[in-house]
C-alpha cells in the first residue's frame, strides 16, 4: 500500500441501491492502483462484500437518520476519528447524509474530498425540508477544498445554477457498471416486463401496474424487484391496483445477482418520479434490452426516444401501455436492444468509469 493514495470511501446505505453499487464498482475497479478504506451508514449486502474483498470497512449508524442535531454531531465525531486514524488523502463522499458529513469533516481536518453527486437531496421532499437542504449544499460549495463528480449533465446544470457551484469544481463522470459478454436474450414464453427499483417516493410503481393491468392482452408477466418489493403492504397496494392481473405480477424483493432476471425478461421498464442516471437502466442497455423509461433528470441523457428505447411523461399511463404494445414486436426490442448495447460500449461501462474516476483521484490538486 505504500506510495498508493489512501481514499475514504463514504456512503449513507450498504444496500443494492445506486450509490452503494457505484462506491462497489469504483473499489474494485481501481483497488490495485489506490488504498481504500469504506464507510457506510449501515450493514448490508455491499458492505459485506467490501469486507470480503479485504477493504478496511466501518459502519456509523447515525449517519443513517434523518438530520437530527444530536445523531448528527455523533456521526460526524465517530468519523472524524476514524479519518485522523486513516490519515486518508481524499475523502469521497457518495449520497446525500454521507455527502455533508464527510465534507464537514475533510474540511475541518484540511482534507481534500469529493462529492458524488448522485442526485441532489432535495428531491421529493417538502418545500420546507428543500429549502433546508438547498441552504445546506450553497454552504458546502463554499468549502474550497471539495469538488464535485456529477453523474449526469443535469445534476450539474442543477448544481451550477442553483447551488452555485463554480465551474472549474467539478465534472461530469457518467455512471458504468459491469455486464458479461455472454448475453441471454429471452425469446420463448409470455412477454416479460422486469422493473428493477427499489420501493420509494422516485419510483412509480403505481403508472407502472396501472399500464400493465389496461394492457388488452394476457400473455405478459411483470416482475417487481428491488427493496421493498416483497413487502406484504407494498403487494396489498398492488393488488387494488391490478385487479384482474395480479397473479401475473412476481415480487422479487431485493436481489444481489441481477443477470438472470435481465437475461429473462424481454422489456425492461423504469418509471420514475425523478432520477440521475439510474444503473438500471445502464444495466439494460448492456443486456441488449428493449427499454422502456421515464423522461426525467438524466435519463435521456442515456436514452434517445425510438433509437435506444422507448421514453414516456410522468404518470403517463396512455402513453407506457402504448409504449407496452409497441414492445410486442420482437423486431423493435432486436433493433433498440442492439443500439442501446453499442452506446452501453461506448460510454457506460465500468472500465470508461473508472478511467475517469483515476484521472480525477490522481489530479495535482489532490496531492498533499
Amino acid at each position: 500500500m505504500e506510495g498508493k493514495l489512501k481514499v475514504v470511501v463514504l456512503c449513507t446505505n450498504a444496500d443494492e441501491a445506486g450509490a452503494p453499487r457505484h462506491v462497489e464498482a469504483i473499489i474494485r475497479g481501481l483497488s490495485n492502483e489506490f488504498s481504500f478504506f469504506a464507510i457506510f451508514g449501515e450493514s448490508g449486502p455491499v458492505e459485506r462484500r467490501m469486507c470480503e474483498l479485504g477493504i478496511y470497512v466501518d459502519v456509523i449508524p447515525e449517519i443513517r437518520s434523518s438530520i437530527s442535531p444530536f445523531k448528527d454531531l455523533a456521526a460526524l465525531y465517530k468519523l472524524l476519528q476514524i479519518l485522523k486514524k486513516i490519515n486518508p488523502d481524499i475523502v469521497h463522499c457518495h449520497s446525500t447524509k454521507a455527502g455533508m458529513l464527510g465534507r464537514i469533516a475533510a474540511n475541518i481536518l484540511g482534507i481534500r474530498s469529493i462529492y458524488t453527486v448522485h442526485g441532489w437531496g432535495w428531491r421529493g421532499m417538502s418545500a420546507f425540508q428543500a429549502s433546508i437542504i438547498r441552504w445546506i449544499e450553497k454552504l458546502m460549495a463554499l468549502f474550497t477544498r471539495c469538488q464535485y463528480i456529477y453523474v449526469s449533465s443535469d445534476v450539474e446544470s442543477i448544481g451550477l445554477t442553483e447551488v452555485g457551484i463554480g465551474n472549474n469544481r467539478g465534472k461530469v463522470i457518467h455512471n458504468g457498471v459491469f455486464v458479461p459478454n455472454n448475453i441471454y436474450f429471452a425469446h420463448d414464453g409470455p412477454l416479460t416486463i422486469l422493473m428493477p427499483a427499489r420501493v420509494d417516493n422516485a419510483k412509480d410503481h403505481e403508472t407502472l401496474v396501472r399500464a400493465f393491468e389496461e394492457l388488452p392482452i394476457s400473455n405478459v408477466k411483470l416482475v417487481l424487484c428491488g427493496c421493498g418489493t416483497d413487502r406484504p403492504s407494498f403487494r396489498i397496494a398492488m393488488k387494488k391496483i391490478a385487479k384482474t392481473k395480479f397473479q401475473q405480477i412476481e415480487f422479487k424483493g431485493q436481489v444481489s445477482d441481477m443477470s438472470i432476471l435481465y437475461s429473462k425478461s424481454h422489456v425492461v421498464a423504469l418509471i420514475s418520479r425523478y432520477e440521475a442516471l439510474p444503473l438500471s437502466i445502464i444495466e439494460a442497455m448492456g443486456y441488449s434490452k428493449g427499454i422502456i423509461a421515464t423522461r426525467v433528470g438524466g435519463v435521456p441523457e442515456l436514452i434517445r426516444d425510438n433509437i435506444d428505447g422507448l421514453l414516456v411523461g410522468v404518470g403517463d399511463v396512455q402513453h407506457l401501455k402504448a409504449a407496452f404494445m409497441k414492445m410486442l414486436s420482437s423486431g423493435l426490442r432486436s433493433s433498440l436492444g442492439t443500439s442501446a448495447r453499442q452506446r452501453f460500449l461506448l460510454s457506460y461501462t465500468s472500465e470508461k468509469m473508472n478511467s475517469n474516476i483515476r484521472d480525477f483521484y490522481i489530479k495535482k490538486n489532490f496531492a498533499k
